[in-house]
């Protein structure tokens, strides 16, 4: 018995060093495709290695990305022997997810060996808060309008005419209220501000729920404010309709 007992251990003893052995031998490598940075929510591939010997047939490998990511399968079944490579593809889901570096971890099991693979990205998140997207399509709307003055002198259009009336004297004066001696006096301030006011409108028209649409950089909120203040006020209210 005591024999037995002694073979016994022997033999556990013997099938855990081997476990320990083919673990200490199993490595996972992990490369991230085109680089090791995504941007906004731009795919990346991520190649998977798993070098080794042995292997049981019936291994599995799943994939953990960082918080606000997806990866494309992150789970799946390895049928023969080692090595393995598979390719996998992530992508950011949250569009909310800041800039900064992040980790993906790669874990292989084949009972009794096991075995994680790391690395280490840098995400950069080129979408702008909804704030930034308002005040930044603001200054292009401030810009787009200086173009459109600028045009206005080139091609010489004539600044729209008061009304008149006539008196019964045959005199003719002008139909002048508070309002409108108000805008004739101060006709391409009063033009700022509606186009302003007006373009802000149509900047809030252009926001989804959670903000300004993913993948939104700052350089596409000032070239949509410059196109708002090129435009006319009546084209503006045309553009007034919201996101669906």
């Amino acid at each position: 018995m005591r024999k037995a007992g002694r073979a016994g251990l022997l033999v556990v003893l013997a099938m855990s060093l081997v476990a320990e052995s083919a673990a200490a031998q199993t490595k996972v490598d992990l490369q991230l495709l085109p680089g090791k940075m995504i941007t906004g929510a731009q795919v990346g591939q991520l190649v998977v290695t798993i070098q080794g010997t042995g292997g049981t047939g019936s291994a599995s490998l799943s994939i953990e990305p960082p918080p606000g990511f997806k990866t494309e399968p992150q789970s799946l079944q390895l049928l023969g022997p080692l090595p393995h490579t598979r390719t996998i593809l992530v992508q950011r889901v949250d569009s909310a997810v800041p800039s900064g570096q992040r980790t993906i971890l790669a874990h292989y099991r084949d009972t009794p060996t096991s075995a994680t693979g790391r690395i280490d990205f840098v995400h950069e998140n080129v979408t702008v808060g909804t704030l930034s997207y308002l005040i930044l399509g603001m200054v292009g709307v401030v810009f787009g309008y200086a173009i459109k003055m600028i045009l206005k002198v080139f091609t010489a259009l004539p600044v729209p005419q008061i009304a008149l009336f006539a008196l019964k004297d045959g005199t003719e004066t002008r139909a002048e209220g508070p309002i409108t001696k108000f805008v004739r006096d101060h006709y391409y301030t009063v033009d700022l501000g509606l186009t302003i006011a007006i373009g802000f409108l149509v900047l809030l028209s252009n926001l989804t729920e959670s903000g300004p649409a993913a993948g939104t950089r700052w350089s596409a909120a000032v070239l949509l404010g410059a196109g708002i203040g090129v435009l006319a006020n009546n084209d503006l209210l045309a553009r007034l309709s919201p996101r669906r």
